[in-house]
């Protein structure tokens, strides 16, 4: 659940946050120990921003459950850190999907990060498993 809060402060960075309930889905790169929603995404190294200084030079696949994310790309100082793949979306796995979801594809932002003018940085993420020891791989 993301508070009214936290998604206007996304929202003045230029990151929209999807709907409460809504997770990213992904039917062909889910994790093993995934309970059958395919919502635990093993994302790939090569959706990960082309940037040592970010992400640093070894990368292994990432794992994520969560909501997706969409980034204004008339703001040049958004960066897209970590995307789905072009199968991911997201959308609440519970229900059927009768509208177009909210992020689909590349389109589908996991992270994303701000550096400003004056060199502030703001990191937002849909997951907080993401950040737990648990889904170190």
């Amino acid at each position: 659940q993301t508070g009214d809060a936290l998604r206007e402060i996304a929202s003045e960075v230029g990151v929209e946050i999807d709907e409460s309930g809504n997770s990213v889905i992904d039917h062909f790169n889910f994790h093993q120990k995934d309970e059958g929603d395919h919502v635990m995404i093993a994302t790939s190294p090569s959706n990960l921003v082309k940037s040592d200084q970010i992400v640093g030079e070894d990368n292994t696949p990432c794992l994520y459950r969560g909501t997706g994310l969409a980034t204004d790309t008339a703001n040049p100082l958004v960066i897209n850190i970590l995307s789905g793949s072009s199968t991911s979306y997201s959308h609440n796995p519970q229900s059927d999907i009768k509208d177009y979801p909210h992020a689909v594809g590349k389109n589908t932002i996991l992270i994303a990060g701000l550096q400003a003018r004056n060199n502030a940085r703001v990191v937002v993420l849909g997951s907080t498993d993401f950040l737990s020891d648990d889904f170190i791989t």
